[in-house]
């Protein structure tokens, strides 16, 4: 048996650091996405909140 005969082919560690690259990529996506969706979130619940202000305040008149 030819030696690495047993190791499939294309997973040499070329190709572990580029599958490891590209899920840190991927995950820095993910991140950055969830952060944005967050900060949207904030910006729409402190748009709620001051709808809900102006509200009570025009129904204690």
């Amino acid at each position: 048996m030819a030696a690495g005969a047993d190791r499939p082919r294309g997973r040499g560690r070329g190709f572990e650091r580029l599958e490891t690259a590209d899920l840190e990529q991927r995950r820095r996506q993910l991140l950055e996405t969830t952060m944005a969706e967050r900060i949207e979130q904030a910006l729409l619940l402190g748009d709620l909140a001051r709808d809900l202000r102006r509200g009570m305040t025009e129904a204690l008149r």
